[in-house]
């Protein structure tokens, strides 16, 4: 576990990091030597026993992030144990999070396997038996063994959550009215993953309010506007947002529920052109859209990975483009041409091999890592160009990823749990 803190430390603005146990016990660490194992030892006690409260009250937290005069304290809690990393107060997080979600993943293994091992208990001395008499031992039969069957590549489908039910009964409900409106709109999250995915819903992440994102074309947007207002919605666009920002938010009538279109182009940590998946004769945008919108996350978190999972398991990853498949293609060029792209994407296909590798049963877990592993292939094998070659000469120093636009700008508290 040491080499992985040694990972997390070569961050830029890390002091020192150190893993603790559910039980309080420091794990690893690789500190300064100014921390004593007596001020490791009560900061690992007390940081398990408040996430442990935190449990009993159901209320599961997965990161936390504690701001002091001096520095800042970044908490990653995973099922086997947390990760507390030491840094410096302006320390650039989306970077740090990079790094340490990777870590997590080598942690959640190390720490399960080493309470594997200290669990097993120690073989007895060999004794040597006395010699049996030859009594016949009747063969036990073959449908009294237990056998685990594999599991099958395409279980059946699962029945929609209540709330995923409402939205894709009121997204298609917009789409369908608006059509009739002469106004195309397209299906996207979180209605076209669910629906793109019947066979790998118990990997899809239940929303947890009414959210709906759409897709349109930029020469409709007085049209939507006008469309929506009609329906009840209140537009929640900032007023200074900038014009490069191809979104519309609105706010719904009654639910509270929020919508977002983008038009014309996605744009998030990276942006892509969305014209050429907005078909005319479908509702929903294709596979490969769906799949961007994930690869694209700088932070990438547990949810994401599990429906980019879902989404390769379910379609394979072809190299040319066909329907109904991901096309790496198109995932290519966009990674071959702009190595910000390029740099999000790879680290997120790591991150998903690890993530199946620990989640995923095994024949989910070949499909994942077969095809992330073939769509990395291609990323790597196909010639870059030279914008891609003169930004790649800069790496990480310079930061390259958008930092992502919301309808509105919350205040950041001092202390911010997730």
């Amino acid at each position: 576990m040491e080499s992985v803190l040694h990972e997390v430390n070569a961050v830029l603005g890390v002091v020192g990091s150190f893993v603790c146990l559910p039980d309080g016990r420091v794990a690893a660490q690789v500190m300064p030597e100014q921390y004593s194992s007596n001020d490791l030892n009560l900061a690992a006690r007390v940081t398990s026993q408040t996430f442990h409260a935190l449990d009993l009250s159901r209320q599961r937290v997965a990161e936390a992030v504690l701001l002091y005069d001096a520095g800042r304290l970044v908490l990653k809690n995973f099922h086997s144990g947390i990760l507390v990393i030491v840094c410096a107060r302006n320390i650039n997080l989306p970077l740090l999070n990079l790094t340490a979600n990777v870590a997590v993943k080598k942690l959640a293994t190390a720490t399960r396997v080493s309470k594997t091992a200290a669990a097993k208990p120690a073989a007895p001395p060999p004794i040597t038996p006395p010699l049996p008499s030859p009594v016949a031992t009747p063969a036990l039969p073959e449908s009294s063994v237990p056998v685990t069957p594999p599991l099958p590549v395409t279980p059946g489908e699962v029945e929609l959550p209540n709330l995923v039910g409402e939205l894709q009964k009121q997204a298609h409900q917009i789409v369908e009215t608006a059509a009739s409106a002469q106004i195309p709109l397209w299906l996207m999250d979180p209605v076209a993953l669910w629906e793109r995915c019947p066979g790998r819903r118990r990997l899809l992440t239940i929303p947890r309010q009414r959210h709906l994102e759409l897709a349109g074309h930029a020469e409709h947007l007085s049209p939507i506007i006008q469309f929506f207002g009609r329906l009840g919605y209140r537009s929640n666009t900032r007023p200074n947002a900038p014009p490069t920002t191809h979104r519309l938010y609105f706010t719904g009538p009654e639910t509270q529920d929020t919508l977002v279109i983008f038009l014309d182009t996605f744009e998030m940590y990276h942006r892509f052109d969305l014209k050429p998946f907005l078909k005319p004769n479908a509702s929903m945008v294709p596979v490969t859209a769906l799949a961007l919108v994930r690869l694209q996350l700088v932070e990438m978190p547990d949810e994401a990975l599990s429906d980019l999972a879902a989404l390769l398991i379910e379609y394979d990853v072809s190299l040319t483009p066909k329907d109904d498949q991901i096309d790496a293609a198109q995932i290519t060029a966009l990674c071959v041409d702009d190595w910000g792209w390029y740099k999000t994407v790879s680290m997120n296909l790591e991150q998903l091999i690890y993530f199946a590798e620990d989640n995923l049963f095994l024949a989910e877990r070949s499909l994942v890592v077969e095809r992330a592993r073939r769509l990395k292939s291609s990323l790597d094998a196909t010639p870059k160009s030279l914008r891609w070659q003169a930004r790649a000469r800069l790496g990480e120093s310079v930061r390259w990823y958008e930092i992502p636009v919301e309808a509105s700008a919350p205040s950041r508290p001092d202390m911010a749990i997730g």
